[in-house]
């Protein structure tokens, strides 16, 4: 700008953003063309271009244009869309989808009851648990601030993103579609993990990132905190199991040793 910042800038500024902010078509569309035409087909290469943009735009003023011949003509059933303009999903996502309970109470409950497995705990652990009760803590109320922000209070739902409904929550105020809303909790969700992934390495200075069993035993005591630590030294139920998966590479290369031995 020329000149100072002035009322009618942000005015406009607001409904330039309103008018032309696709970021959840956008994701829409790349999820449905994703399943039936695959990741690195040609028009979900243009749509993640597509995408990086939108999230750009509320900082650069520049928009992205959803063209119309983008609108998907079927949607994978797991979306929940139209019947009339969906189809039956083979994909790993449509078989995930298919085997949860159709209630989302009974989709958590299907989750929290795995359990347990003590296998994950490898010797040792224990010297990191102190640091893993402050880590988890930490973990804990950046996502009930993520949660109390979209009244959403399933960690499954905020974790893997399909949120069965949003609540009303006066986000309508906000001139928001359901689309709108998800693609910004999966943004802050993203963001979440990718801060403790990175905090979780910080402790041992190693750019490589090359899994060893010192790091094995530090997951292994993010696991015990959230599955058994935090509900026994505080006494409550509430607890995060997702704070672990956070490393989900390292959790696997657990579970990958005991298998091979």
């Amino acid at each position: 700008l020329e000149d100072n910042v002035k009322i009618e800038h942000i005015a406009n500024f607001f409904v330039d953003h309103i008018k032309n902010d696709n970021l959840g078509r956008i994701a829409t569309a790349h999820m449905a063309y994703a399943d039936s035409d695959g990741l690195y087909s040609n028009i979900c290469i243009e749509l993640a271009k597509l995408h990086s943009i939108a999230v750009d735009f509320p900082k650069t003023g520049v928009p992205a244009e959803f063209p119309k011949e983008f609108s998907p003509e079927k949607y994978p059933h797991f979306m929940e869309k139209d019947p009339t303009k969906s189809y039956d999903s083979q994909k790993i996502l449509g078989q995930i989808y298919d085997r949860l309970p159709n209630n989302i109470n009974d989709r958590s409950a299907a989750i929290y009851g795995n359990g347990f497995d003590p296998s994950l705990l490898l010797e040792g652990y224990e010297q990191y648990v102190e640091n893993a009760f402050v880590d988890f803590e930490d973990y804990y109320a950046d996502l009930c601030d993520i949660m109390e922000s979209y009244q959403i209070y399933d960690e499954a739902e905020i974790i893997s993103g399909y949120v069965g409904q949003f609540s009303a929550y006066d986000y309508q105020n906000r001139h928001e579609k359901n689309g709108d809303i998800q693609a910004r909790l999966c943004k802050e969700v993203t963001l979440l993990i990718d801060y403790y992934h990175d905090l979780f390495w910080d402790e041992f200075g190693d750019d490589t990132r090359e899994i060893e069993f010192k790091h094995m035993q530090k997951a292994s005591a993010w696991y015990y905190v959230a599955y058994e630590g935090y509900k026994k030294y505080y006494d409550q139920e509430d607890t995060f199991l997702s704070f672990p998966w956070v490393v989900v590479d390292i959790i696997c290369q657990i579970k990958r040793n005991i298998n091979q031995s």
